[in-house]
């Protein structure tokens, strides 16, 4: 095959046509078995993939379900340790407040009365007992 024209084919460029096509046109036509099996084949195809659609979504309600259930789990420990603590919990009133800032003033000011007393025994030379003489 030099690219020598091979020897069968005329030398003219037409082509008488070989092929009858008038017979043809029943192939192109409608046949019901092989309708019904592709139909077939379609609805067989599409119940696999639900089938399997069904089988994910039962695996992921599967899952969801127990992410909830130990989520629930951890609130209602959470909630019996609150309810602990609330029991465990002493009120405190106002008057508890009072009595307390109270006290801590009367402590502050006593400690401040104890420190000018030990300033004042730093800088005289008198006993602070005998100044009262």
């Amino acid at each position: 095959m030099d690219g020598a024209a091979p020897t069968s084919l005329p030398a003219t460029c037409e082509f008488d046509p070989v092929v009858d096509f008038d017979g043809a046109s029943g192939v192109l036509e409608s046949n019901p078995a092989i309708d019904m099996i592709l139909l077939l084949h379609r609805v067989n195809s599409a119940a696999k993939t639900a089938q399997h659609q069904k089988e994910e979504l039962k695996l992921k309600s599967t899952e969801l379900a127990k992410e909830w259930d130990l989520r629930v789990a951890e609130l209602e420990a959470e909630t019996a340790r609150l309810a602990v603590v609330r029991t465990q919990a002493t009120s405190i009133g106002t008057r508890d407040l009072r009595e307390r800032d109270q006290k801590n003033t009367h402590e502050a000011r006593d400690s401040r009365i104890a420190e000018c007393i030990a300033r004042i025994r730093s800088f005289t030379c008198v006993p602070f007992e005998n100044l009262s003489n």
